[in-house]
């Protein structure tokens, strides 16, 4: 599997599609800081790059996330979940997204499908939440003029 993108402007929706696996939680216990962060550092710098000519015109500060996970194993819940922080902290460094509160996003839509041993992938999807009908209550609606102060 090669790593592909898609993305369209109005409204802002991005699919990134990653071979390989972030580390869960459990699969991090007992490793130095030194292996966590050249594991983080490697994601990061791959989500950052395939981010660099799909960008937003704006940081998003409303969005939904769907992230999938494609592994031979199923992993716990907290451990799926746990598997994306890196590549939602590389969103952001990237200028995709504005922050990563959960008042931004609300709950993240983790998943997990079967995949063959030694095939396993990620896809991540962001989509704007630009209407105030589809913007969680009490939650600011993408705006230019947010994310300037």
């Amino acid at each position: 599997m090669i790593a592909r993108y898609s993305f369209t402007r109005d409204p802002y929706t991005l699919t990134l599609s990653i071979p390989g696996l972030p580390k869960t939680t459990n699969a991090h216990r007992g490793k130095g800081h030194w292996a966590r962060y050249r594991e983080d550092l490697t994601w990061k710098t791959t989500v950052i790059g395939m981010c660099a000519s799909a960008k937003p015109r704006v940081p998003l500060t409303r969005y939904t996330l769907t992230l999938t996970r494609f592994s031979s194993s199923e992993p716990d819940f907290d451990g799926l979940v746990s598997s994306f922080k890196v590549v939602v902290d590389a969103l952001r460094e990237a200028g995709v997204l504005a922050d990563d509160r959960i008042s931004n996003t609300g709950p993240w839509d983790c998943r997990w499908e079967k995949a063959k041993p030694k095939e396993g992938s990620i896809r991540v999807e962001v989509r704007s939440i630009s209407s105030p009908e589809t913007a969680l209550a009490g939650a600011p609606v993408n705006d230019p003029e947010a994310v300037k102060g």
